[in-house]
């Protein structure tokens, strides 16, 4: 909708026919979340996978600079976490760190993830880059051992069974492993 607008210019006793400025306004739509880099309302994987390029990429595109301390770093993704998880989980809390699928909860699937690009220069959160250091690595596996098994509303998860039943084969394995001694 354009709103057509126009100014008279007024001279002493009353106006004048002749306009001295006009112009349309065109109303902006809502700008969305600022967790949101790509523009389409969500704050998704696809938004937190570009930060966390530009963290390992480290240009300090002011874009990503979501504290205001003109440092495009770990600060900024752990705002991205917190923006996000408000807008996203029903708990309104940040996601965890590790949470790669960003389901809320830090698990078996996080880790089968994780395990999927180890060793590999990734620099994606949704490769499991957990801390933004371009390379899948221990270090991220390490943020996903701190927070394994817990959910972003602060409440335990329990593992889910295919991770028991792997606890349970691994076992077993070492215990016929002993035997055979």
């Amino acid at each position: 909708m354009d709103l057509d607008l126009s100014f008279f210019e007024c001279c002493g006793n009353g106006f004048q026919d002749q306009p001295f400025q006009s112009g349309s306004i065109v109303p902006s739509a809502a700008p969305g979340p600022s967790c949101d880099f790509g523009g389409d309302g969500n704050c998704d994987i696809d938004d937190l996978d570009a930060l966390i390029m530009e963290i390992a990429a480290t240009t300090n595109d002011p874009m990503f600079d979501l504290n205001g301390d003109e440092t495009v770093d770990v600060d900024d993704r752990n705002e991205w976490l917190a923006q996000a998880g408000a807008v996203n989980l029903p708990s309104a809390t940040p996601y965890l760190l590790a949470d790669f699928t960003l389901d809320g909860v830090v698990d078996g699937q996080d880790f089968l993830l994780w395990n999927e690009f180890k060793f590999t220069s990734t620099a994606k959160w949704s490769m499991g880059d957990a801390n933004a250091d371009g390379v899948t690595d221990g270090q991220d596996f390490l943020e996903w051992n701190a927070n394994k098994f817990t959910s972003s509303d602060g409440f335990a998860a329990v593992p889910e069974p295919a991770a028991g039943a792997l606890s349970f084969v691994a076992c077993i394995c070492l215990g016929i492993a002993g035997l055979h001694r």
